[in-house]
Formats: C-alpha cells, structure tokens, sequence
C-alpha cells in the first residue's frame, strides 16, 4: 500500500477513465484518492495500487489506458465482489471495497488537484491585488493606470 500512496495527483486521469470506458459519469478522485480533492500522496484506494500495478504511471494518460486495458484482459476484482472492475467502472460503480458508486456523488469540476491550484491562483491574485502589485484595468480606467491600453482614438 505505501508504494502507491506516494503517487502525485493526475488532473486528467478521471477523464480519461471515464472517456476509455464510455463510463455514464465521470468518476470522482475516490477511484484512487482518499478525498474527493485527491492530491499528491493520497492515493491509497486499492483501485490505484491496482492501475499500478497494471503499468499505470503517474500523469501518463497513455499509461492510464493502456493500464485499464490489462485490467480488463485479467478479469480483476479489486473488491473481490464478483464483479470486475472494468464492468463496474462502466456501470459507474466503484470497484474498490466498500466505494460508493461514482454517477451518485458529486463529479470532479476540474479533475484531482486542479480545484487546490485555481483556489491558490485565486487567493494570490486577491492578495497582490490588496497589496497594489497587480491593478485590475477597466474601460474607466486612465490609460496611465494601465499602459497596454490606448486612449481613445479621435475621430475627425
């Protein structure tokens, strides 16, 4: 389990799981992640050490594929219920023990990790702007305020 508890979140994996398995909702980060945020080293569902260990690599959306792809072919149960996993990711349930099913729950907006990087995009942007490092430019703004832009032009 330690080994692929040190996986760095995929943005893009969800989607892909979801796209290579015509899947009827896009799976939250819990496929893989602790939490629905994921994130750099919570990837301790047993479906990750299961992709792992099927040559899935970290932000390798090929890898990913190819990874689904073998899991299929070897007919794996990760939760041992009878069902494999591919037949329960198209069916929008969660393979691993005691997952909830995917298409009840709420979906990823910008896919794992990426809602952490936006927020922190966001706070550093409000926090320059308070301090006055970086203006916001306006259509009222003077166009010393804001060099880029062009006094309007005169018409004669």
């Amino acid at each position: 389990m330690f080994l692929f508890s040190l996986a760095w979140a995929s943005p893009s994996f969800p989607a892909v799981v979801a796209e290579e398995l015509a899947m009827p909702c896009t799976p939250s980060c819990i496929l893989c992640h602790e939490t629905v945020a994921g994130g750099t080293g919570t990837a301790t569902q047993d479906f990750a050490g299961t992709c792992m260990s099927a040559g899935m690599m970290v932000a390798d959306d090929a890898s990913m594929a190819a990874a689904l792809a073998q899991i299929e072919a070897d007919g794996t149960d990760t939760d041992g219920d009878g069902t494999p996993d591919i037949e329960e990711l198209r069916l929008g349930m969660n393979p691993n023990p005691g997952g909830e099913d995917f298409c009840a729950t709420a979906q990823p907006q910008y896919g794992c990790f990426q809602g952490s990087a936006i927020l922190l995009g966001a706070l550093v942007g409000a926090s320059l702007r308070r301090r006055g490092t970086l203006r916001s430019c306006s259509s009222r703004s003077s166009p010393a305020r804001c060099p880029t832009r062009r006094p309007p032009s005169s018409k004669t």
